[in-house]
């Protein structure tokens, strides 16, 4: 039994498995080299109880989260970013549970039906996305890497067509203001090449 018994504490997280006595995760959202995202499902909550639950192993890329923590915590809930519901860890991982969103553009780019997006489309994708940007350059951040896997429609009738920007593991805070225009040049830069991506209908890299 011991074998066994270390075998269920050093696994993966699965589906079904509760975490930290809150969370059951449902299904997988998506998984990367550093960090997992579950839909999971909130045991104390009775409404809008579903949560994306972003997971990572302690001591490895544990920056990562600190840096989705720190941008969340200052300006999560706010339009165009996902609500932080709670951070902790379990077993040999770190977690934070967020704001359950839709898909990303980049999902909705690889539907059958859609070639491409329409001007109009990438205008409005755009004009969201600035408002994003600005909010983050505000709060003092920047993203560093804007994609169309990081840029998600809201998932309730009230956020559907809104616009959220998530995974700030590469995102940097604004030190002085020498480096701030060429920092948020940046963004603009990833930005600019997503939308004419998305009008071309191709992957933006």
């Amino acid at each position: 039994m011991e074998p066994q018994n270390r075998h269920i504490i050093t696994g993966p997280i699965c589906i079904g498995e509760i975490v930290a006595s809150t969370f059951m995760t449902e299904r997988l959202l998506s998984a990367g080299k550093q960090s997992t995202v579950f839909q999971a499902r909130s045991k104390h909550r009775m409404e809008g109880n579903r949560v994306a639950l972003k997971i990572i192993p302690i001591g490895n890329g544990q920056q990562t989260l600190d840096n989705d923590i720190a941008v969340l915590k200052c300006i999560g809930g706010q339009n165009h970013f996902a609500k932080l519901n709670e951070i902790g860890s379990h077993r040999q991982f770190q977690f934070l549970a967020m704001e359950l969103l839709g898909p990303t553009l980049c999902d909705i780019l690889k539907r059958p039906q859609k070639s491409r997006f329409s001007l109009s489309s990438v205008a409005k994708v755009g004009i969201q996305c600035l408002e994003a940007l600005s909010t983050l350059h505000k709060a003092g951040f920047v993203h560093r890497k804007i994609r169309s896997e990081k840029i998600l429609i809201g998932h309730v009738k009230e956020t559907s067509g809104n616009i959220f920007l998530i995974d700030f593991k590469q995102s940097q805070r604004i030190k002085d203001q020498d480096t701030k225009i060429k920092l948020v040049q940046n963004d603009l830069h990833y930005l600019l090449k997503m939308l004419m991506a998305l009008y071309r209908g191709v992957e933006d890299v």
